[in-house]
């Protein structure tokens, strides 16, 4: 599973208009910004949902026993790790 990308701002809708004043805000640049926000959105969602089942639990198999830290095992699986 690889990280979306991360959003980053392309352009500053406020220098814009602090410079422009009377101009109307680029949309092309409006398009550009959405489209950026959208495709880590669903980067997220694309991740999210290889973990997470549609009612909010975990995705059966998401989570296994060798994924599970030391302490939060049973006891009996770990017994030999005891001094």
């Amino acid at each position: 599973m690889s990280q979306p990308p991360a959003f980053n701002r392309s352009f500053s809708f406020s220098n814009f208009q602090a410079a422009n004043p009377s101009l109307p805000i680029p949309g092309s640049q409006v398009d550009l910004e959405l489209n950026n926000a959208k495709s880590t959105f669903d980067g997220v969602l694309t991740n999210l949902a290889q973990i997470q089942r549609d009612d909010g639990a975990l995705k059966n198999g998401s989570v296994t026993f060798d994924r599970c830290r030391l302490r939060c095992k049973p006891r009996e699986s770990h017994r030999h790790f005891r001094g």
